[in-house]
């Protein structure tokens, strides 16, 4: 009986297909590691008021990147693999493109709002329907906001002028009717 040269090389030719899109997955990561590194130092590495050429375009992007991560990790490190700015539906197919698993429903909602918190933490910026990171414009002052920044004003002391009382006296009833009430 002859060996079965065919089934030998088409066995090969399957396991090299199987390790190139591991390696390519592999590769992938690591760019897309090597991107975020670059975005998280916005003054050191990135001098540019525009996003570098794209590490990997959003095709390239693998089918397991996102794999296992949550939202708003995810979307950084789509916005750090492509270095474009993207709209809300572009981010949205990326991740899902890049294997990001969710049971929701309305999938750009939730995306939308995962951009519009890390606008507010300062990690992405938008022009107009498109977001990029903020890293890449170092001197762009979007919408961040400090949510406990806010001025609290105190509310005014009562006094004896404007009827008020000292605050003393709880005789008063709940309707607001006085102390000859209760």
């Amino acid at each position: 009986m002859a060996f079965d040269y065919e089934a030998l090389i088409e066995d090969l030719e399957t396991k090299r297909r199987q390790f190139n899109e591991r390696t390519d997955v592999m590769i992938a990561h690591a760019r897309t590691m090597m991107a975020m590194e670059q975005s998280a130092d916005a003054f050191t590495s990135i001098q540019s008021s525009s996003p570098p050429s794209p590490v990997v375009s959003s095709a390239e992007i693998p089918r397991t990147a996102f794999m296992g991560m949550k939202l708003q990790p995810a979307v950084l490190a789509y916005l750090a693999a492509v270095q474009k700015k993207c709209t809300t539906a572009d981010i949205k197919d990326g991740v899902t493109r890049g294997g990001l698993h969710t049971a929701s429903r309305d999938l750009y909602s939730n995306v939308h709002t995962a951009l519009s918190r890390l606008e507010q933490a300062g990690e992405v910026v938008k022009f107009g329907k498109e977001w990029g990171l903020a890293a890449w414009y170092p001197g762009y002052r979007g919408k961040k906001r400090d949510i406990g920044s806010e001025k609290q004003h105190p509310k005014p002391a009562r006094t004896e002028a404007d009827g008020s009382g000292s605050g003393d006296d709880h005789t008063e009833s709940k309707a607001g009717l006085g102390p000859d009430a209760v």
